[in-house]
């Protein structure tokens, strides 16, 4: 069985958000109290690691909560550019039943017949990239060669509207899926975060004895101590520990703990 140093410490676990929050406040204590390069180091190492963890954990709760956004938000958008192409067919369906002879008859059957010669269907039923490029063009035609059909029909502001679907439409497929974490991922994470955490403080008892620089000892830990502290109280009242901004120290309302998710220890491991 492999030791850790983590067996050595009664370090209690905490939110990875307090955990980042203490060391950014030790890496500015260190760096007033000019601390040894190696101690330096530590702190920012450790804090690299929480700043990677905090990271996983939002993309885990995205991935957790949310549908899924490979190509960004196209599937959504598609939606609602096919509802804004079926607004215009059914413009057009009812000025088709016009008289033949009417302006606005023969206007609707020439737009009709260059935009949708395969019917509604076949343009909102294209693949995406396909359905994106024939919507382009037929935007084109409809500002350019059938201008005046459209003015006469009125179709400028639903004209507008595809235009403006299609361009997100464009953006949201070049976007790409972010890469796929899993609970081990962050679990593991955690843990790294909790072995560096243990590895700042037996380094800052190597550069900073105690015998030596009480103050600059005091002041480098005290966040971390703060924060240890503030974990003890919670967990004392049986009440989940909140989250805190990582920037401020602001807490955070707490989430519900979740079957997938494991409860902080008291202490340790």
């Amino acid at each position: 069985m492999q030791n850790t140093i983590t067996e050595f410490f009664s370090l209690r676990r905490m939110p990875s958000s307090r955990c980042a929050y203490a060391l950014s406040q030790m890496r500015e204590a260190g760096e007033r109290h000019s601390v040894a390069a190696p101690l330096a180091e530590r702190i920012e190492g450790a804090c690299q690691v929480a700043n990677h963890t905090l990271e996983l954990e939002l993309d885990w709760e995205q991935a957790r909560t949310q549908t899924s956004t490979a190509r960004g938000n196209a599937a959504q958008i598609d939606v609602e550019l096919d509802q804004a192409i079926a607004a215009i067919a059914r413009i057009l369906d009812g000025e088709l039943l016009g008289p033949a002879e009417s302006p606005h008859t023969q206007a609707a059957k020439q737009i009709h017949n260059v935009i949708f010669p395969g019917g509604v269907v076949a343009v909102i039923h294209a693949p995406f990239e396909h359905q994106h490029i024939m919507i382009d063009t037929l935007v084109r035609r409809l500002r350019g060669e059938l201008a005046q059909q459209v003015a006469l029909l009125g179709l400028e502001r639903h004209v507008e509207r595809v235009n403006t679907l299609n361009q997100s439409f464009g953006k949201e497929l070049q976007k790409t899926e972010r890469p796929k974490v899993s609970y081990d991922q962050v679990t593991a994470s955690r843990d790294a975060l909790h072995v560096a955490l243990c590895q700042v403080i037996a380094a800052a008892f190597e550069h900073l004895r105690a015998d030596a620089d009480v103050p600059g000892l005091s002041a480098l830990l005290s966040p971390l101590v703060e924060q240890q502290q503030r974990t003890h109280d919670y967990l004392s009242r049986r009440r989940a520990v909140p989250a805190v901004d990582p920037g401020t120290g602001a807490e955070l309302p707490a989430d519900p703990i979740t079957d997938t998710e494991p409860q902080l220890d008291a202490a340790g491991e």
